[in-house]
């Protein structure tokens, strides 16, 4: 029946389309991410990063999981990280485009900031899943590649 069928719907897979295109990581066919010869509207990158805050803090969310350091905080393309240290500290992982100053490091911090929440999030799963990787190794605010 339709309701089994329900019961049976992973709404994690079903509002979360993780794939990628080309060499891009995509969430929901959002972009996340650009390359020199392959621009990419920061719209979409902010729509990406958007839908990954919101999939990370819903994960923790069910695992009853709060995060050290920071609090995430989903709001469409313009999400950002909370310090908890600092709560007047906000750390966007949104960018409107156009010259950015090398003193400008906001953006940059954010992603540092999730990817410490994702390694916080994997540790915690870890505990519960001895068999549970991510695709990449993460080191102090930095994916590592094998390849």
């Amino acid at each position: 029946s339709k309701l089994s069928q329900l019961h049976k719907t992973n709404v994690f897979n079903a509002t979360f389309h993780i794939w990628h295109n080309g060499h891009f990581g995509t969430i929901n066919n959002f972009r996340l991410g650009r390359l020199p010869n392959v621009p990419v509207e920061w719209s979409e990158i902010n729509m990406a990063w958007g839908q990954t805050v919101l999939l990370l803090h819903s994960l923790a969310e069910k695992m009853e999981m709060t995060f050290l350091r920071y609090r995430l905080v989903p709001f469409g393309n313009h999400s950002y990280l909370m310090c908890l240290e600092d709560p007047t500290r906000e750390l966007p992982l949104y960018f409107a485009g156009g010259f950015k100053f090398l003193w400008d490091t906001k953006f940059d911090h954010a992603m540092v900031a999730f990817l410490d929440c994702l390694q916080q999030f994997k540790e915690q799963v870890s505990k519960m899943d001895s068999n549970f990787c991510l695709p990449y190794r993460i080191d102090k605010g930095k994916i590592e590649d094998s390849n």
